[in-house]
């Protein structure tokens, strides 16, 4: 169960850690405003939803202890 739990933690890691870099690197890189806000706000999204399955991990190990 242990290795579920872990699973958790890299896919919210890595889910969070692609949507810091669209967020802050590939939005920068765009050169149409619009582009940019959209790649702002789907990274952002991306990052926050990377947190929350992250969160959900450390709940769900929490209930079974």
């Amino acid at each position: 169960m242990r290795r579920l739990l872990s699973g958790y933690w890299i896919a919210g890691i890595v889910t969070a850690g692609v949507g810091l870099l669209l967020a802050r690197i590939v939005s920068r890189l765009l050169t149409e405003p619009l582009l940019q806000v959209i790649a702002y706000i789907a990274g952002v999204a991306l990052a926050l939803a990377g947190l929350v399955i992250i969160v959900f991990g450390i709940s769900k190990r929490r209930r079974q202890t």
